[in-house]
């Protein structure tokens, strides 16, 4: 029997159908060891690092995460500094999970993006997965909300008229 047509292991099989639902997702997806290093990236992350030129090599993969994030010095470290503390409570089991939103704007662009960290069990040693999920969408809807209704409410305390409203009954 070749190579080939053999079946595979349950492992392998296993950790093949894992790598399938992870490049499916729409979240850019890395999964880190317990020290924070990079072993794995989804189709999504890969996506967005090429589409961004990010000059990173081999997408990642062997880097550390947490050093990266550490060593931010633009306007927005502290945001990535709070990353690097809340996925290293992760790995090292002092908290559930991690979760945190952040804009990721380009001269172009204005983007949002929502960081989730969650622990992963490998054969005992503690892993996680790093999610970045766009909420771009959301998140201008969210400010077309609050705008609307700051203008409403500005309407409202500027009108020199009084304003009631009725029920069908024509109570107030």
């Amino acid at each position: 029997m070749s190579d080939k047509l053999k079946p595979a292991a349950p492992e392998t099989a296993a950790a093949e159908s894992a790598l399938a639902v992870l490049d499916a997702l729409p979240a850019h997806v890395a999964v880190l060891d317990r020290r924070g290093r990079i072993v794995s990236v989804n189709h999504a992350w890969r996506a967005f690092a090429d589409a961004n030129t990010l000059r990173l090599t081999d997408h990642g993969v062997g880097s550390s995460y947490l050093a990266a994030c550490e060593g931010l010095e633009e306007p927005d470290s502290d945001l990535a500094h709070a990353a690097a503390a809340g996925i290293r409570a992760v790995l090292a089991g002092a908290v559930p999970s991690y979760s945190m939103e952040y804009p990721c704007h380009s001269p172009a662009q204005q983007r949002w993006f929502q960081l989730t960290a969650t622990p992963l069990k490998d054969g005992g040693h503690g892993m996680a997965v790093v999610m970045h999920l766009n909420i771009t969408e959301q998140r201008l809807a969210k400010d077309r909300l609050h705008e609307s209704d700051r203008r409403l409410r500005s309407l409202l305390d500027n009108m020199d008229l009084i304003a009631v409203m009725l029920d069908r009954e024509a109570r107030i």
